[in-house]
C-alpha cells in the first residue's frame, strides 16, 4: 500500500513537473514571439514616424495597396523610387525569413478591416481581434501545427498612432483605435526537442527517486513488520500476563483515571473492566461501608508520600451483594522524574480469611476443650476424694440411724447429717457429671416418653407465667443413655429458661426430632472432639426470655460461672458433662432480647426402648462367707467392713492392689471382692487382671466415684461382676452384692 501511495506521489510530482516545464517551454516560446513583436513594433514605429522609406522601383515592386499621393517619385537624376510603408516592409522582411529557413518565424499583419487581402484574419485571429477591440485582452497565444509542424502563435494588438493616420485615416481609423494585430508564429521543434531531453532527465530522476523510495519503503516495511511482530509478541506476553492473572490488577494515572483494568476484576467484583474505566469512583463504592474510611485515607495519600508498596486488607461488596475480602497492594509507578500514577493488585483472600477464622475458632475450641478437660480432671479428682469422705459419712449415718431408736432425741441430728451428706453427694455428682465421669446407667431410651413422664415435674418447677409447649416427632429412634442424667439435663435447661423469662409472660417450647448432621452443621457445637457425622436425635428447648450476648454464651458451660445471685455455677457445666458422656453435642442460639435455644444432639439408636425399672430387693436377704474390701481410704474400709458385717459377711480389707493379692491368696472361700478403681502402687484395673490370673471365676465388684458407663466400657467382656458408685448406702451395697452373687 505504501509503495502504491509512493508511486502515486511520484507520478503526480512527475506530471506536475513535466507540465510546469512544458508551460515554461511554451512561455519561453511566447517570450521569443513577444521579442519579435516588439522588434516589428519598433521598426514599424520608426518607419511610421518617417512616413515610410523610398526604395528603387527596379528592386521593389510598388505596393499596390498603398494609395497615397507621392507613392512613386522620380529623383532629379531620373531614378524611379517607390514608397515602402511599415506594413509592406514587414511583409517583405518575413517573406525573406520564410525563404531562408525550413522552420521560419512567421509574421503576419491582420486586421478586421484589412487593406491587403493577405492580411485577412483567420477564425482564431478574428476572435483575438474582436477581443482586442472589446479591450478584454491585449494578446493571445496558441500552439498549432502549420504545414504539419508545431508552432506557437502569438497575436498582440497595436493601436492607431498619429503617424499611422497618414495612410489609414482614409479608412476611417482615428487616434488610439485598435487598428489590428501582429501575429507571430514561432517554430516549436527545437523547444520540444529540448523539452523532450529535459523530460527524460526529469523522468529519470523521479524514476530513481521512486526506486529509492520504494526500496526504502520495502526496507522500512520489513523492519516495521519485524518491530511490529516483536511488539505484538511483547504485547501478547505482557497482555497474557496481565489479562490472565487471578488477581484484579489495575493502573491509574496521577489524576485517578483508570488506564488499565484486568479482566479478572469481573470474577472478583462482578463488574467488567469497561465499567471501571468509565466510572472511576466505582472502586471506592465497592468498598464495604465499615472499611471505606480506612480505604479512602489510604487512597488520598499523595503518591510522593508512598515509599515502596503499601498493603492493606478490606472487604468489598460484589455486584450480587456478596462480601469478599481482598488484599490490596499499591505502589507508585515512578519512571525517573515521570510519575505515571499507581499500580494496584487486589487478591481475593476470602478463602484464606475463612480458613484463618476456622483455625482461630478451632484454636479457641481446642483451648476451651483443654480448659474443660483440665477443669474436668480437677472436678473429677475433687469428686473422687470427696466421695471417699462421703462414703464414710453416709455409711456411718445410715448405720447409726439403724441402730438408734426412732424415739431417740439424736435421730433428728442423724437425719440432718444424712441429708447434708446427700446434698454433698449431689454436688459431687454434678462435679462428676461435668467431668463426664458421673454415674451412668446406659440403656435404650425413648426420648419422647422420657419427657412425657417429666411434664408434671417441669410444670411445677417453672414460673407460673411461663407456658410449656411440646412438639414430639413420631417414630423417633431410641438413644443409648442414662435416664436420670438426661432428666437432669432437661430439668436444668428448663429451669434456666424459666429464670430467663423472669416475671414476664413467656413460652418454653420443648421439641424432639431426628436430623442428619454433616461436618458443616457440627461446626461450632459444644462437643467432644471429632464427633462423627451421622443421624442424631435432638432435644430442643427454646425460650422467649431475655437472651444472651456472645460473651455470656461463651461462658455458660464454664464451672462456677453463673448469672444468678444464689447459683453455684455447676448446673450448665453438669449438663455439658452429661452430654459429653453420652457422646453428644449441644448447639446454643441466643441474642439479647430474642430468647435462647438449646439443641441437644444424641447419637440415634436403632429401635425405641422403654425405661426399665429395677427389680425390688428382698429385704430379708442375708449373706454369708468372706468379702475382700480393697480401698486406699481407711474410712471407706472401716465403714465398708461394718456394712458387710451387718449384711452377714466376714470382711477382710486391703489398702492397695498388692496387699489385696496377698490377702486373696491367704483367705479361703472369698465369695467376692469389692475393688477400688483408683489406688496407689497398683490400681484397680491392674489388680483385677492379676486376680483373674489367680482365679478366672473370681467375682469382682468395681468401686469408684466415676460413672458406671465408663467402667463398663473399660471392662466390657472381661468378667466384671458388678459396679458400685461412691458414696453408697447399706441398701445399695446389699443390692449390688446380691446381683453379683446371683450371676453364674
Amino acid at each position: 500500500m505504501l509503495c502504491l501511495i509512493w508511486t502515486a506521489v511520484i507520478v503526480a510530482i512527475t506530471g506536475v513537473t513535466l507540465v510546469a516545464h512544458h508551460r515554461s517551454v511554451i512561455l519561453e516560446a511566447e517570450n521569443e514571439a513577444r521579442d519579435y513583436f516588439r522588434l516589428n513594433y519598433y521598426y514599424r514605429a520608426w518607419g511610421a514616424r518617417l512616413g515610410g522609406v523610398y526604395a528603387a522601383a527596379d528592386k521593389i515592386e510598388p505596393n499596390p495597396y498603398l494609395t497615397i499621393p507621392n507613392r512613386d517619385v522620380t529623383t532629379t537624376d531620373g531614378k524611379q523610387l517607390t514608397l515602402v510603408n511599415p506594413a509592406y516592409m514587414t511583409r517583405m522582411v518575413f517573406s525573406d525569413i520564410r525563404k531562408s529557413s525550413a522552420d521560419p518565424v512567421v509574421s503576419k499583419l491582420t486586421s478586421l478591416k484589412p487593406t491587403n487581402p493577405e492580411n485577412t484574419p483567420d477564425s482564431w485571429e478574428r476572435e483575438a481581434l474582436t477581443a482586442f477591440e472589446g479591450k478584454v485582452i491585449k494578446e493571445k497565444s496558441q500552439v498549432k501545427e502549420i504545414d504539419g509542424k508545431p508552432y506557437l502563435r502569438l497575436i498582440s494588438r497595436f493601436v492607431t498612432e498619429q503617424p499611422c493616420l497618414k495612410c489609414h485615416a482614409q479608412h476611417g481609423y482615428k487616434l488610439d483605435d485598435i487598428r489590428g494585430g501582429i501575429s507571430i508564429a514561432i517554430p516549436l521543434k527545437e523547444y520540444l526537442e529540448g523539452e523532450k531531453r529535459v523530460r527524460a532527465y526529469i523522468s529519470s530522476g523521479y524514476l530513481f527517486l521512486w526506486v529509492l523510495g520504494c526500496g526504502g519503503i520495502v526496507f522500512a516495511t520489513r523492519r516495521r513488520a519485524v518491530y511490529e511482530k516483536q511488539l505484538v509478541h511483547s504485547e501478547e506476553k505482557f497482555r497474557t500476563m496481565c489479562d490472565w492473572t487471578q488477581d484484579w490488577e489495575y493502573w491509574t494515572d496521577p489524576s485517578g483515571t483508570m488506564m488499565y483494568v484486568s479482566p479478572s476484576c469481573e470474577q472478583i467484583t462482578g463488574y467488567t473492566p469497561d465499567e471501571f474505566i468509565r466510572d472511576r469512583e466505582l472502586v471506592t463504592r465497592l468498598v464495604h461501608p465499615d472499611d471505606r474510611d480506612y480505604y479512602e485515607k489510604h487512597h488520598m495519600t499523595a503518591l510522593s508520600e508512598i515509599h515502596g508498596s503499601e498493603e492493606l486488607q478490606f472487604r468489598i461488596i460484589k455486584r450480587d451483594g456478596s462480601i469478599r475480602w481482598v488484599q490490596h497492594l499499591c505502589r507508585p509507578v515512578d519512571l525517573g522524574n515521570n510519575n505515571k500514577g499507581r499500580r494496584v493488585s487486589n487478591r481475593d483472600i476470602s478463602e484464606q480469611k475463612r480458613q484463618a477464622e476456622e483455625r482461630r475458632q478451632l484454636e479457641l475450641q481446642m483451648m476451651h476443650t483443654q480448659k474443660l478437660e483440665s477443669l474436668g480432671v480437677m472436678a473429677g479428682g475433687i469428686a473422687h476424694d470427696f466421695n471417699n469422705i462421703l462414703t464414710s459419712i453416709v455409711g456411718n449415718a445410715d448405720i447409726a440411724m439403724m441402730r438408734t431408736s426412732p424415739e431417740s432425741v439424736i435421730i433428728e441430728n442423724l437425719k440432718k447429717i444424712e441429708e447434708g451428706a446427700m446434698r454433698a453427694t449431689d454436688l459431687a455428682k454434678q462435679l462428676l457429671a461435668y467431668s463426664g465421669k458421673g454415674k451412668f446407667v446406659v440403656e435404650p431410651l425413648d426420648l419422647n416418653r422420657l419427657i412425657e413422664d417429666m411434664v408434671h415435674l417441669l410444670q411445677v418447677s417453672i414460673s407460673k407465667k411461663a407456658l410449656l409447649r411440646f412438639h414430639f416427632s413420631d417414630n423417633l429412634p431410641s438413644v443409648e443413655g442414662d435416664a436420670t442424667q438426661l432428666r437432669q439435663v432437661i430439668m436444668n435447661v428448663v429451669i434456666n429458661a424459666s429464670d430467663a423469662i423472669g416475671n414476664k409472660s413467656g413460652v418454653i417450647a420443648i421439641s424432639t426430632g431426628c436430623i442428619e448432621c454433616d461436618r458443616t452443621y457440627l461446626k461450632g457445637v459444644w462437643m467432644e472432639e471429632n464427633i462423627p457425622e451421622g443421624l442424631y436425635v435432638y432435644l430442643e428447648i427454646a425460650d422467649s426470655g431475655c437472651g444472651m450476648d456472645k460473651e455470656t454464651v461463651a461462658k455458660i458451660f464454664d464451672p462456677f460461672f453463673t448469672t444468678k445471685f444464689t447459683g453455684r455455677g455447676l448446673g450448665m457445666a453438669a449438663v455439658l458433662g452429661i452430654i459429653r458422656g453420652h457422646r453428644g453435642a449441644i448447639k446454643v442460639y441466643s441474642e439479647p432480647g430474642k430468647g435462647t435455644t438449646f439443641k441437644v444432639l444424641l447419637p440415634a439408636g436403632e429401635r425405641p426402648a422403654k425405661i426399665f425399672n429395677v427389680d425390688a430387693v428382698d429385704p430379708e436377704w442375708r449373706g454369708e462367707g468372706t468379702v475382700l474390701l480393697v480401698d486406699d481410704e481407711d474410712t471407706v474400709c472401716a465403714i465398708g467392713s461394718e456394712m458387710l458385717k451387718m449384711l452377714g459377711f466376714e470382711a477382710v480389707t486391703a489398702a492397695d492392689g498388692c496387699e489385696a493379692l496377698e490377702k486373696y491368696k491367704e483367705a479361703k472361700g472369698v465369695r467376692c471382692i469389692i475393688l477400688d478403681l483408683t489406688m496407689p502402687h497398683m490400681d484397680g484395673e491392674q489388680t483385677f487382671r492379676e486376680l483373674r490370673k489367680l482365679d478366672p471365676e473370681v467375682k469382682v465388684i468395681m468401686s469408684s466415684g466415676y460413672n458406671e458407663h465408663e467402667i463398663n466400657q473399660k471392662f466390657a467382656g472381661k468378667g466384671l461382676a458388678g459396679f458400685i458408685q461412691k458414696p453408697y448406702k447399706l441398701s445399695t451395697l446389699k443390692e449390688v452384692i446380691m446381683k453379683a452373687l446371683a450371676e453364674k
